[in-house]
């Protein structure tokens, strides 16, 4: 998508999937890329690198906020993680933060419990 983010929605979408399946496609030999909104897209390696590092970035940012609030629900995550992003707009980023917070659960990084996310490593 141009101009816009993919939402990744669990339980359909998996982050650690779509980020992996990017660094895939960013390994063909392509000269273009045709989203699936949008016009073509040249220089696909560098578009599909920026995204990666764009969620990296975002998933650097709930890290961080974990590790400042402690235990605390997704909501509150959701404010301090998506400050950048217009309130009318943080239902739909509810759905991306759950996705990488899902992502981090799943690699060991972070833990639910009761309804509220930690770092795994506070969590113990």
């Amino acid at each position: 998508m141009q101009a816009s983010t993919v939402v990744i929605n669990p339980p359909d979408g998996d982050m650690a999937a779509y980020i992996a399946s990017l660094r895939e496609v960013a390994e063909l030999d392509l000269e273009w890329l045709a989203p699936g909104h949008g016009f073509l897209m040249a220089e696909p390696r560098r578009a599909i690198e920026g995204i990666v590092a764009h969620r990296l970035k975002r998933e650097a940012k709930v890290v961080d906020a974990l590790g400042r609030l402690g235990p605390t629900s997704a909501q509150s995550l959701l404010t301090a993680v998506y400050a950048d992003v217009p309130s009318h707009l943080h239902a739909v980023a509810l759905r991306s933060l759950t996705a990488h917070l899902l992502k981090l659960r799943d690699e060991g990084e972070a833990a639910e419990s009761a309804g509220e996310w930690a770092l795994a490593r506070a969590a113990r």
